[in-house]
């Protein structure tokens, strides 16, 4: 796979990207949306989950812990259609490339949710986090209890749907 050299303006309208985004934010409520260039310059980056705003991004060490390079893993994955990981906090996050015929122009990311049957929400975890970083435990359960869940179909649904979207917006 190539990286592009150019910037993403030149293959997006970054507006009706974000049009995009917020149509599909409305649909799954609570769920973070990324957009970034292939040097890892961020261009749209919305609803992130107040769990993130509030506490780990804050925190020093949370916040590195949710630090997973999208550069990295999407090089390491590249062949796959998207890549899911935990990141270090405990939350799911999907990331995937946007290809114009082989290059690599952008990355979508989305994540910061929990998926039923398959990746639960487990309270021990997020009180014993609480106790490590020094966090208010009230505080921080209240916005983890907010943390929307998915069923692995809403989420393949909603990849394919925003997917096909992004592409049908591409300057080619």
């Amino acid at each position: 796979m190539v990286e592009s050299k150019k910037k993403l303006e030149d293959y997006f309208d970054i507006d009706k990207v974000k049009s995009v985004f917020e149509k599909h934010s409305k649909k799954m409520q609570g769920i973070w949306l990324s957009l970034f260039d292939t040097e890892a310059t961020i261009y749209i980056d919305m609803d992130v989950q107040d769990i993130c705003n509030v506490f780990h991004r804050v925190n020093k060490q949370t916040a590195d812990l949710c630090n997973v390079c999208n550069k990295e893993l999407l090089r390491k994955y590249y062949n796959l259609e998207y890549a899911e990981y935990k990141c270090g906090n405990d939350l799911l996050n999907i990331t995937m490339p946007v290809k114009l015929d082989d290059e690599h122009i952008a990355t979508f990311s989305t994540g910061q949710f929990f998926i039923k049957g398959e990746h639960e929400p487990e309270v021990a975890k997020f009180k014993a986090r609480a106790k490590k970083f020094g966090f208010n435990e009230t505080e921080y359960l209240k916005l983890y209890q907010k943390m929307p869940t998915y069923t692995r179909e809403q989420i393949n649904e909603f990849l394919t749907d925003i997917k096909r979207e992004i592409l049908t917006l591409l300057k080619k």
